[in-house]
Formats: structure tokens, C-alpha cells, sequence
């Protein structure tokens, strides 16, 4: 057999014509209307729930027991502290209010 037989031919690919390049489209980010008024609300029991978390988190480091300072450190790390961040993101959200 012929050394140049046995070579299959090759095929270049050409490149695509200009018609099949789509451009890429821009996408644009939806803006959702939102009514503030229950956004409003919402901030305002939060800022309730955490007033109520600083008062007992003040009254359990008050009494001085050995499992109150514990649990006013708990309350405070875990539950007053992220509160606060949240009512902070939220009144971003609402420009501030």
C-alpha cells in the first residue's frame, strides 16, 4: 500500500461567515416595584424585637447569675447583632427611612 494512500484526507474548517455570529445581547437587570409600606412595617417590629432583645440582654448581664451572662451573650451575638444588620440592609433598601 501507498504511504500516500494511507493518509485520510484532512479537513480544514472554515471559518463561519459573519451571518451565523450573533452578537451577544444585552441583558438588563428587571427592576421589581415594591410597596413600602409593609417594607416600612416589617423594619419597624424588627427594630420592636431588637429594643426588646437589648432590654433582656441589659437585664440578664444585671443579675450577674452564671448562666445569664452566657445567655445575654448568645442573645446579643446571635440574635441582636444579625437583627441590626438586617434592619440596616432593609432601610438601605428603602433609601434610608
Amino acid at each position: 500500500m501507498n504511504a500516500v494512500a494511507a493518509i485520510s484526507p484532512c479537513f480544514v474548517a472554515e471559518p463561519r461567515p459573519k451571518a451565523y455570529i450573533v452578537p451577544a445581547k444585552r441583558v438588563e437587570t428587571a427592576r421589581i416595584a415594591l410597596d413600602a409600606a409593609p417594607l416600612r412595617e416589617t423594619i419597624r417590629e424588627l427594630r420592636l424585637a431588637l429594643s426588646v432583645l437589648t432590654v433582656s440582654v441589659a437585664a440578664l448581664r444585671k443579675q450577674n447569675a452564671d448562666n445569664d451572662a452566657d445567655v445575654a451573650e448568645v442573645l446579643e451575638r446571635y440574635a441582636s447583632d444579625r437583627l441590626d444588620m438586617q434592619i440596616e440592609k432593609l432601610s438601605a433598601l428603602l433609601g434610608g427611612s
